[in-house]
């Protein structure tokens, strides 16, 4: 929650990078109910600017590749709220574009082989292959594909060779 506006000030003093803080996607983020009939009274919580700086950097190219991924994975024209769903996955791989594209393109694929049971997603991101994987408790990690499947080498080999032996 947002602490009074005499402690903001404080704080914007000493962290001027705050001052844009917390960023209009993370509040409508927060703003979105968790449950589907919140209470007449319920007032959302509004994000300290910390909250803000800690999940994403106040990047362009992490808010455009955050609203492509809404797009294909959310609706055609998604909402704040949902563009706030990616910004932690845009903002871990958007460096993995050097320079970066003036069109972020995003597309889900078909669910790919995952007997692992690690796997949420698969989507393709301006021509690379990622897997979103599963988190436990809390939100899982964008990988390449490629990374992933070298983490597992030993055991799609094996399941790849039982395949063979099936045909």
């Amino acid at each position: 929650m947002t602490e009074s506006t005499d402690e903001r000030a404080e704080l914007i003093a000493e962290f001027p990078e705050l001052a844009g803080r917390p960023c209009q996607i993370c509040v409508a983020g927060w703003a979105e109910p968790s449950i589907k009939s919140p209470p007449a009274d319920w007032m959302p919580p509004v994000p300290d600017p910390q909250d803000c700086e800690v999940t994403h950097r106040d990047d362009p190219r992490v808010f455009a590749l955050a609203r492509a991924m809404a797009t294909e994975m959310q609706q055609p024209e998604p909402t704040d709220a949902q563009v706030w769903y990616f910004l932690e996955d845009a903002d871990e791989v958007v460096d993995d574009f050097d320079p970066a594209p003036e069109t972020w393109v995003v597309e889900k694929l078909p669910d790919g082989k995952d007997s692992f049971g690690e796997v949420d997603a698969w989507l393709r991101i301006n021509g690379v292959d990622y897997v979103a994987l599963a988190g436990e408790k809390c939100r899982g990690q964008l990988v390449t594909a490629e990374d992933w499947r070298s983490w597992h080498d030993d055991e799609l080999d094996d399941e790849d060779e039982g395949d063979d032996e099936d045909e």
